[in-house]
């Protein structure tokens, strides 16, 4: 119940709440509304306290006053007349006879009767309540997933039943987390996971990348700890060391019987593995390795599992017989003993906090002349024989370097993978939001769907597109990849071989920067909710943003990709007889000048932009008018005298733009080629082609193969496609499989 004083005054208030809100009153509107309260023979003193333009109410007085109207517009009243008459109601009040035309009357005269200014003003009414469920589309969504061909179904449903059992706890502690981590991954290896990784324990590697993406969709600490135990630690003993070493540690690392390392990065070398300092200078007496971290920037620096779990390590070092180096080989080394105590000569510290994979425990190697038996080096294509003298079927020192570090691409395919499972996970998560959570919308009317709106479909829509596009590149990768390791002694150093370098580099390149992107506008796309630990994007920011920099640095792996195009492009004119290299020549000039023609360029036309043909073509022209540019520049500095280094250095730039548009053209090509899937499909596609040469109008305009005709129909195509799946947003983003317990998001939830 109000004041006794205001009774009579209690239908008028929400009209001088509305006035004051909406402005200073003027002496007529205090006139107006001085006259109806008298009517109403509301107190003079009553009316003087709310109607003094000299001395108006105070802050205080006016949030008092919308509180007691925010309780009596429970009801959600329309207008000033309905929530002045409902406040009267509510609070035992009298309403005078009339009083509903006589408000409106007055709400008119001071241009306060709009309907909507009840909402504009005071905050609609809530009440608890679940959202609807998330509805989808289970055919199509099944379709989807089935043409993006996911291998290894069984192993993947082993893993998503594995972490089912699992449980995530928001704020632990890093001992914590790590802790927790550490039995996730004995529990993986008591079920037979980690042992599906290699032929020589009944699996492949491949199938271990499918256990590995399910993972990643649940916990990154989880998925990268599995990654450096097997992928890293047991990869580097399958494809570095001979038949012994396998028999030997294999067994023991998929059971977790011995955790180990991947001892490569050093504080002062990283991306440039080729001039790590570590040694391992052979003794003929002993017949051991002496490994030796000759100062501080050698020290080993990010290891996985050091801190806290490992008892071995693949140390990678610079191996010296008779005191000539050899170059980069790898050895193992004992880092700690059964008692967990770092082994003699071994020093270990924690590398401390980081900005996420909390349950990774990095830490810091050093090793004072630690002795091994010389049958400790991983020998495969290196030897020391019985008599001390060392030997290798590779007779460069580049070859084999190069060689060597080729065997271990499997790591960047992973994590490729696992950065393709962070934006899978962050586009559901948006998406399901986005068709749950409304806001704004016409003043009559219901909000409206976040994912109704235009920009919003513009933030999510291609981004879940380019998902699905790089899911379908995975598999193709994972094929490649499959291709030259079944048999990866006939396969080494083949053409084959360098295409999955080149392509297992710009994958992880593309894909890792994509998802970083992807998570932090999903993050935004969900507003405050985003922000929210419990909503998951808090740890795929910080758990996956290392991602760029880990399994090689996603700008030196650019430069690898963009000079493999320049050494295939001078090996193929070097290779080629005169016919050979005028067909290239002519098929370039004829994809350029077709789209360069300024008919072609200024279509605009849906149906013109929708034709895979145009998007292939404008994709491919990018990319070799970027390479023939790049090895333009690059040739004219080297006739200038320039270094070739630093002709090289001074191209960089575009060499980086060269990487990024044939990766793209190469994710649209394996997208292009999927099969049996719905048509649905050809949208999503165009999608994706449309939105990237969208991003990339600047450079497409500039050489002429666009007009700004064509550029405003690129951009109306993105819109219509959009709005074109806009019905399906969640049966794409359910094609990604992954259930509430694995996307950890209460926002996302499917009911």
């Amino acid at each position: 119940m109000t004041d006794a004083i205001d009774v009579a005054l209690t239908p008028i208030l929400p009209l001088i709440y509305i006035a004051w809100a909406d402005g200073e009153l003027s002496p007529a509107e205090v006139q107006s509304i001085r006259t109806l309260g008298e009517a109403w023979s509301a107190p003079v003193a009553a009316l003087d306290a709310w109607l003094d333009p000299e001395n108006p109410p105070s802050a205080a007085k006016l949030n008092a006053l919308r509180c007691r109207l925010t309780r009596a517009n429970l009801g959600g009243a329309q207008t000033v007349s309905s929530l002045g008459i409902a406040l009267a109601e509510s609070e035992g009040g009298t309403v005078p006879a009339g009083a509903s035309d006589a408000l409106d009357a007055v709400a008119r005269a001071l241009d306060l009767h709009h309907p909507d200014l009840t909402s504009e003003l005071l905050p609609r009414p809530t009440t608890p309540a679940e959202w609807p469920p998330v509805v989808g589309e289970p055919e199509l969504s099944l379709a989807l997933h089935e043409a993006l061909a996911p291998r290894w179904p069984k192993d993947r449903a082993d893993a998503i039943r594995a972490v089912s059992k699992f449980t995530r706890i928001l704020g632990q502690e890093t001992p914590d987390k790590r802790a927790q981590v550490a039995d996730w991954m004995q529990s993986l290896a008591k079920e037979g996971l980690l042992a599906r990784a290699f032929p020589t324990t009944g699996g492949a590697i491949t199938q271990f990348m499918a256990i590995f993406e399910e993972l990643a969709t649940f916990d990154l600490s989880l998925t990268i700890k599995a990654g450096v135990q097997v992928g890293l630690f047991g990869g580097s003993i399958y494809f570095l060391g001979s038949q012994r070493h396998r028999d030997r540690y294999l067994a023991d690392v998929v059971s977790m019987a011995l955790p180990g390392c991947f001892a490569m990065t050093e504080r002062g070398h990283g991306s440039n593995v080729r001039e790590l300092e570590t040694v391992a200078r052979y003794d003929h007496a002993t017949r051991e390795l002496v490994v030796t971290t000759p100062h501080d920037d050698a020290r080993k620096e990010w290891i996985g599992n050091a801190a806290r779990d490992g008892k071995m390590a693949t140390v990678f070092t610079q191996l010296v017989v008779d005191g000539v180096s050899h170059g980069v080989h790898a050895v193992l080394v004992p880092i700690r003993g059964d008692d967990m105590q770092p082994c003699p000569g071994v020093r270990i510290a924690d590398c401390g906090e980081k900005m996420g994979l909390h349950g990774v425990d990095n830490g810091q190697l050093w090793f004072d002349d630690v002795r091994v038996p010389v049958d400790n080096l991983l020998d495969r294509f290196a030897q020391i024989d019985a008599d001390g003298q060392y030997q290798s079927v590779i007779a460069s020192p580049t070859k084999r370097f190069f060689t060597m570090l080729g065997t271990l691409v499997g790591g960047r395919v992973s994590v490729a993978g696992a950065a393709i499972s962070v934006a899978q996970a962050a586009t559901c998560i948006a998406t399901r939001y986005a068709v749950r959570r409304r806001q704004f919308g016409p003043s009559e009317g219901k909000e409206v769907l976040l994912l109704d709106y235009t920009a919003h479909q513009r933030k999510l829509l291609p981004r879940v597109a380019t998902t699905l596009c790089l899911t379908a590149a995975r598999g193709a990768l994972k094929d490649l990849y499959d291709a030259v390791h079944v048999d990866t002694e006939a396969a080494m150093e083949s053409q084959l071989d360098r295409a999955l370098e080149a392509r297992a580099a710009g994958m992880k390149s593309y894909a890792t920067r994509f998802a970083t992107d992807t998570v932090q506008v999903c993050r935004e796309a969900c507003g405050g909710q985003g922000y929210s630990a419990s909503n998951r994007f808090a740890a795929l920011k910080a758990d996956s943003d290392v991602f760029a920099t880990f399994e090689g640095d996603n700008t030196v792996l650019d430069l690898l990709v963009a000079r493999g195009l320049l050494s295939d492009f001078k090996r193929q004119f070097a290779d080629s007889r005169i016919g050979g290299f005028l067909r290239v020549l002519a098929r370039r000039a004829n994809t350029a000048v077709s789209q360069r023609n300024p008919i072609i360029a200024r279509l605009s036309g849906l149906e013109h932009l929708r034709d895979a043909a145009t998007q292939t073509d404008l994709m491919r022209a990018r990319r070799d008018q970027l390479l023939d540019s790049a090895a333009d520049r690059i040739s004219s500095r080297l006739s200038d005298g320039v270094d070739p280094f630093e002709a090289v250095n001074q191209c960089q730039m575009h060499l980086l733009d060269l990487a990024t548009a044939d990766t793209e053209l190469w994710i649209l090509e394996q997208a292009r080629a999927v099969t049996n899937a719905p048509d649905l499909w050809d949208p999503i596609v165009d999608l994706f082609a449309l939105s990237r040469i969208e991003a990339d109008l600047a450079w497409f305009m500039t050489h002429g193969y666009v007009e700004p005709s064509k550029a405003a129909g690129i951009r109306d195509a993105v819109n219509a496609l959009c709005l074109r799946l806009r019905p399906h947003a969640v049966a794409l983003v359910d094609a990604f499989d992954i259930d509430d317990h694995r996307l950890g998001a209460p926002i996302a939830r499917r009911a």
